[in-house]
């Protein structure tokens, strides 16, 4: 990936203050053929050129990095659509374009369905970060395929919605990233196939994914994350609630069903880091050390199993590229249902028996639950020993739950108060 100077933590990890978003309203040209409704149209894609820091190393377009045939007979390929995703009012793209696909040896016979891994990168990169710098081919090539990758744009690694609206990226994966893959990838659509990992800013999105979305993914992981949004745009003056509700360990009761891996680098190499950028990179690593060590205690103190390192290791590309090979990819493949016959019949998840959750959000579905809140603030609604018997909530306002089966209650949690309801 090339030498990282002490700028490259920056640039390539995670902070950034301002989002820059090409907004795109739609257009029609009468050389382009018909786009179906869930893509963008090629003349609209706002995502094809990427972004580069020029510290990482050479940077490959996405519209060429993800863009690429079987290097043998049957082998793994790259390929680059452009799902469609959130727009304003006006027709404004909330979202870069363009995901990023790793297809897996195989593929084009059409005799298996894949469990999926979405791979989020950090600020400053875009979906071909993990192609041009993280060995992500050759890596799922050694460790046998049996998966499909993929790695969307995040908007300069900003895994969230933002406060203001005018980005819309965890809309973008749940909402509509994910629903696409399942209708048009050989995927298996279901949590048991269905991970979630990124580094930096993009194992921050993939904790508070895996928190916000326990009933979607079965396992997650983190290396060098960003885990407390240091630098993030929450809008503490106006939302203080919105930074809780967007990061992992205020959500970290959410987790308890969730296989976890966190990782970062604790340590400088004296034969690589010092000798590279006199552990520059190492030192940029450590504003993140209180976060993953709070995030750790805190799954420690829940009694919730989990892997968790602090290894030898720094803010850069040679570290995330041998600890996915060396250590997540092992682990998150052994989370994942293996690959499936074509016809296999898809055998949904059973819902935990007894399940916990927290939100800010006014309406959320979890589990099978259907939940909305009227309420004067933003703030916490705890759902706690979720059984199919009985749920306890905390928090205020009136709440209306609509469970599995279609029963609906309504309970008015006053200004805030403790309620037991039958499920």
């Amino acid at each position: 990936m090339g030498r990282l100077a002490v700028r490259a933590g920056v640039r390539a990890a995670v902070i950034v203050l301002v989002v820059a978003l090409v907004a795109v309203a739609p257009v029609s040209r009468a050389d382009e053929a018909p786009t179906p409704p869930d893509r963008v149209p090629p003349s609209q894609d706002n995502g094809g050129e990427g972004r580069s820091n020029g510290l990482d190393g050479e940077h490959v377009p996405p519209y060429k990095a993800c863009s690429k045939a079987a290097r043998t007979p049957g082998g793994s390929r790259l390929v680059r659509p452009l799902p469609m995703g959130p727009r304003a009012e006006d027709g404004t793209f909330l979202f870069t374009t363009g995901v990023c696909i790793y297809l897996p040896p195989g593929y084009d016979d059409r005799t298996a369905t894949y469990p999926v891994l979405y791979l989020l990168h950090g600020g400053g990169g875009d979906a071909a970060a993990w192609v041009n710098f993280g060995a992500v081919q050759d890596t799922v090539d050694a460790a046998g395929g049996g998966l499909i990758v993929v790695m969307p744009d995040g908007s300069n690694g900003l895994w969230y919605d933002a406060p203001d609206g005018s980005l819309l990226n965890e809309t973008y994966v749940i909402d509509f990233l994910v629903p696409w893959v399942d209708r048009n990838l050989r995927s298996i659509p279901d949590r048991a196939a269905r991970a979630v990992a990124g580094l930096s800013n993009g194992g921050l999105g993939a904790m508070v994914f895996a928190a916000k979305h326990p009933d979607l993914f079965v396992a997650a992981a983190s290396m060098s994350g960003n885990l407390g949004g240091y630098l993030h745009d929450y809008d503490q003056r106006n939302r203080p609630a919105y930074r809780d509700g967007n990061t992992p360990t205020p959500l970290a009761t959410n987790l308890e069903h969730v296989a976890l891996s966190a990782r970062w680098g604790a340590s400088c190499d004296p034969m690589g880091d010092l000798q590279r950028d006199l552990c520059a990179s190492w030192a940029f690593e450590q504003f993140f050390r209180y976060d993953n060590q709070r995030f750790h205690q805190t799954l420690v103190d829940l009694g919730y199993d989990h892997v968790y390192e602090e290894v030898e290791g720094s803010h850069a590309w040679r570290w995330w590229s041998t600890w996915l090979r060396e250590s997540d990819l092992p682990f998150l493949l052994g989370q994942l249902a293996d690959p499936q016959p074509i016809d296999a019949p898809v055998v949904a998840s059973a819902t935990p028996a007894t399940w916990h959750y927290r939100s800010i959000s006014p309406s959320f579905t979890i589990w099978g639950y259907e939940v909305t809140v009227e309420r004067d603030a933003e703030e916490m609604l705890e759902l706690t020993d979720v059984t199919t018997a009985s749920m306890t909530l905390t928090g205020s306002g009136v709440v209306t739950v609509r469970t599995p089966a279609g029963d609906v209650q309504t309970v008015d949690l006053g200004d805030g108060s403790t309620v037991t309801i039958s499920t």
